[in-house]
């Protein structure tokens, strides 16, 4: 097996000014919204839904990337499907990533997240985050868990950097051209 990876000339730390100021102090919590099952956007909106009820809303923005989304008790910025320079700052600027999945190959979202400096809260189906070391985990479809995760993550900075720094490691592991020199010599061989 070779594993896959990402391209370090597109996803590194990158925070965009603009949206920094945008922000506004709010932590901005990104999603990924895509209406397939599988990625489990429904149960990212139960708990965005729960966190509106048990966190100041003013103190929190939703970046969706790819589907519009709408939550009326929260602040959501829709970005669209975007390319990769603009997810690159999109990521680099967040503060957590929301990625409650219900199945995986190698998540190269995941790996993009954490090239960008973002912290990642997901499910056991990312199959590569460890849980408290590089990011949090939680069982798949459990919006409770979730939701105390993500609470945990909003009040817990020195976590967060935590996350942040131990991402970096994790990532440097899937070198996408490191893959490609991979490939080619198992196949030579």
């Amino acid at each position: 097996v070779v594993l896959n990876g990402i391209k370090f000339d597109e996803f590194y730390p990158d925070p965009d000014p603009n949206l920094l100021t945008e922000k506004d102090n709010k932590q901005a919590i990104v999603i990924f919204a895509r209406k397939d099952f599988r990625k489990g956007l429904d149960i990212a909106l139960k708990v965005l839904k729960e966190l509106a009820k048990r966190h100041p809303k003013d103190a929190i923005v939703i970046w969706a990337i790819g589907e519009n989304i709408e939550i009326s008790e929260l602040s959501i910025k829709n970005f669209g499907f975007v390319k990769p320079d603009i997810l690159r700052k999109i990521l680099s600027s967040a503060d957590i990533f929301l990625y409650p999945t219900r199945h995986e190959g190698l998540p190269l979202f995941i790996l993009e997240a954490w090239a960008c400096g973002c912290p990642i809260l997901t499910t056991t189906a990312s199959g590569i985050v460890k849980d408290g070391k590089d990011g949090l985990v939680c069982p798949i479809g459990d919006t409770a868990k979730l939701t105390e995760a993500i609470l945990r993550l909003i009040n817990d900075t020195p976590l967060r950097q935590k996350l942040r720094e131990a991402g970096f490691n994790s990532v440097r592991n899937f070198d996408l051209n490191k893959a490609k020199q991979n490939f080619e010599m198992a196949i030579i061989s």
